[in-house]
């Protein structure tokens, strides 16, 4: 349990970075950054974390219905569907549906979002060391693919689901099923999940301000070049 509080103290420690580059940020640059988009994701990240702590003494039992009631489940169709959310988002993109992002912005921060989170998913497991409910590893702790399913799902409710409610419900669907498969293949314990699915939110909201501050500062550079010739 310590070395999971020490977890969460370096996830935020980080993170800071990505939204305070100096000590001289500024309070609109601070506003923008926590705009009501960003804390209603992280509100959600916040929750997941606080379930997972909340499951912890719970695992043993989840596991115990698991093994009393689908003891020879054991599916690969995980290892796929983590990513399907993409599949739909990108494949809307190709239809001509008129996304939250252009292309190149869609692809940069589609890898934006899976570097932090394997930037915070690969090193915790080594650290936390958790052994996996089938006594397999000691990786257990967080899902990596619950994290990448909340993360590519998240990306998908970001760039389409104002178009409609639907797509971020199928979208978030295929990530729990993700997650939930992860339980069945005892692979995972049920906090494991839970972390790993507001890790993949938060690297994917995280993912949208590198992207707005990087594509900002970059018009910014073309308007001053056109300006000064």
């Amino acid at each position: 349990m310590k070395k999971f509080f020490l977890l969460i103290v370096s996830i935020c420690f980080l993170l800071n970075p990505l939204y305070s580059q100096n000590d001289s940020l500024s309070f609109e640059n601070k506003k923008n950054f926590f705009d009501k988009e960003f804390i209603s994701s992280a509100k959600v990240s916040s929750a997941l974390f606080s379930a997972s702590v909340i499951a912890m003494p719970f695992d043993k039992d989840v596991r115990g219905f698991r093994n009393n009631n689908f003891f020879s489940f054991h599916q690969n169709y995980d290892n796929y569907l983590l990513v399907a959310p993409l599949g739909i988002m990108y494949g809307m993109k190709a239809f001509g549906l008129e996304s939250r992002s252009n292309w190149k912005e869609m692809l940069f921060v589609n890898a934006s979002s899976l570097i932090i989170m394997e930037v915070i998913v690969f090193p915790s497991k080594t650290f936390i060391g958790r052994e996996r409910p089938d006594g397999s590893e000691y990786v257990s702790f967080p899902s990596g693919h619950t994290a990448t399913a909340f993360a590519c799902a998240h990306l998908l409710h970001k760039e389409y689901g104002e178009l409609s409610p639907w797509i971020s419900v199928a979208g978030y669907s295929m990530a729990t099923v993700t997650g939930v498969t992860r339980i069945l293949n005892n692979r995972h314990w049920l906090s494991d999940v839970l972390f790993g699915a507001g890790i993949g939110i938060l690297s994917t909201e995280l993912a949208y301000k590198v992207k707005n501050w990087t594509f900002k500062k970059k018009n910014k550079k073309r308007i001053i070049l056109k300006e000064s010739l």
